[in-house]
């Protein structure tokens, strides 16, 4: 089963991403689960930490370079998975 991580920092934004995420993958009846949608990249930071699944995808958007800060940190700490 395919994990879906997303971060977003708008809560309006957030909300529909992940409603949309839902209604598509329900309707393509794929094996996919939002596994965390939040606007705390430490809460994303720490999944990956306890996190042994291979199947991982990101959605990543912050206005500042949070993002990208994330981005590289999961690049780093995600190869231990594979």
């Amino acid at each position: 089963m395919l994990e879906i991580i997303i971060l977003e920092d708008g809560q309006q934004q957030l909300t529909w991403i992940s409603n949309f995420i839902k209604r598509y993958t329900k309707f393509e009846e794929l094996a996919v689960t939002i596994k965390i949608a939040t606007p705390d990249a430490e809460r994303i930071k720490n999944l990956i930490q306890t996190s042994s699944h291979q199947n991982l995808l990101f959605f990543l958007y912050v206005a500042n370079d949070e993002g990208v800060r994330l981005g590289k940190y999961i690049r780093k700490n995600y190869r231990r998975l594979i």
